[in-house]
């Protein structure tokens, strides 16, 4: 534990942080898993309306540091596989 009132209050600040940043990933994970659920039981345009949803999520769990920019584009782009229901797929890791 802290021994000093700013390491203590830095000690506060963090744990906030962490909780912020976890229901954030918890929160893009599930709309993650969701969408490539309707995309392996081939529900396109279930998957259609979701995939706007999903990208924002991403880009505001960017945003907010939650998780780093770099594998986004493999996320945000579309997949050759996936050309016929004209969206992208998530082609890479994601590293959360």
């Amino acid at each position: 534990m802290a021994n000093h009132k700013s390491a203590l209050k830095k000690y506060i600040r963090d744990e906030k942080r962490r909780m912020i940043n976890r229901m954030n990933r918890s929160k893009m994970k599930t709309r993650i898993k969701s969408f490539i659920k309707k995309l392996e039981t081939h529900e396109m345009e279930d998957a259609k309306t979701l995939y706007p949803q999903l990208v924002s999520v991403i880009d505001k769990s960017v945003s907010k540091g939650t998780i780093h920019k770099k594998p986004v584009p493999g996320i945000n782009t579309p997949h050759p596989s996936r050309q016929e229901i004209g969206i992208g797929y998530i082609t890479g890791p994601l590293y959360i």
